[in-house]
């Protein structure tokens, strides 16, 4: 049986970080190569919580809008999601309320952070309108992070470990835990 697995799905518009944020959290490194994901990449993220292991199942979705049309099937079923933006490029921010309401039209109450990727560079999008937009949206959390110095980079995957293993009020979480022919058949 494989245990505790959570699908987290990263969406946000192309060039903004996400790949090199995902690249920094498997290798704790920062990788100036840049190459546009197509479709999406996913990635397996294993963290150690509460005396037991959590494993995400991280989608890292394609920005550009001509892959929007795999969105719908790509982001069901996701128990997190990361929706990000680049602090440096203000049309990344106000391109977020699309990617939230194609988020919100297919999944079913996911825990939502609000990403500002390359914190490291001069800021373009103002604290104030941040804090504003996550509390329209009533976005769990905003976290600032940076794949080029690794800031907040582990936070954020042990802060939604946090809140996805708090129970619903019918006693589920966010993870799963599937047979080996169960996971094989997981659908998207």
């Amino acid at each position: 049986m494989i245990k505790n697995i959570c699908k987290c799905f990263i969406a946000g518009e192309g060039g903004i970080g996400k790949t090199s944020l995902m690249i920094r959290l498997k290798t704790g490194k920062f990788s100036p190569d840049y190459k546009m994901t197509v479709g999406t990449n996913i990635f397996v993220y294993s963290i150690d919580y509460k005396s037991d292991t959590l494993n995400f199942l991280i989608w890292d979705f394609a920005g550009e809008d001509r892959f929007r049309f795999l969105l719908n099937s790509f982001v069901r079923g996701s128990s997190a999601v990361l929706l990000c933006f680049d602090m440096s490029r203000y049309s990344s921010f106000k391109r977020l309320d699309e990617w939230y309401k194609l988020i919100i039209d297919h999944t079913v109450n996911p825990v939502i952070y609000l990403i500002g990727t390359k914190s490291e560079v001069k800021h373009t999008v103002g604290e104030k309108e941040i804090l504003k937009w996550k509390v329209d949206k009533n976005i769990r959390k905003f976290l600032e992070c940076s794949a080029v110095t690794g800031k907040n980079v582990l936070e954020i995957f042990n802060s939604l470990a946090f809140e996805i293993t708090k129970k619903d009020k019918k006693g589920r979480s966010g993870f799963k835990s599937y047979d080996c022919n169960e996971f094989l058949e997981i659908k998207t």
